[in-house]
């Protein structure tokens, strides 16, 4: 019995740093100043590609209105999965980052996985 309740006081802490972990490092990757400010079209065409090959559809990349942002909204069968934000540095920012925002559960790890893998193509 005490050997059954100490481990399952082990089970919550050791599942919470799990998640925060997880949560951490997902969603968001920083590409280098130069990198981002110089290329994000080449970012945002990485995007689409493999996008593409998943089944996935991509809206044209839109300047925010301060052009300091490009934003990519991403579909699959004609249902808005989320949108990818390509951040553009300026003077005094702490951006460079390309990140997801209001992804549906279902596309989550697919956006996800792409993220990643044109920030280890582009940004070495």
């Amino acid at each position: 019995m005490k050997n059954e309740m100490r481990i399952t006081m082990l089970r919550k802490p050791i599942l919470l740093t799990l998640i925060f972990l997880i949560s951490a490092c997902a969603g968001e990757k920083n590409f280098s100043v130069d990198y981002i400010n110089n290329h994000p079209w080449d970012i945002a065409y990485c995007l689409r590609q493999n996008l593409n090959q998943k089944g996935y559809q991509t809206g044209t990349p839109e300047n925010d209105a301060a052009n300091i942002m490009k934003e990519m909204t991403v579909s699959k069968n004609g249902e808005t999965a989320g949108i990818y934000w390509i951040d553009k540095a300026t003077v005094g920012s702490i951006g460079r980052s390309v990140s997801t925002h209001n992804v549906q559960d279902w596309a989550y790890r697919d956006m996800d996985a792409v993220l990643h893998q044109c920030k280890s193509e582009l940004d070495q």
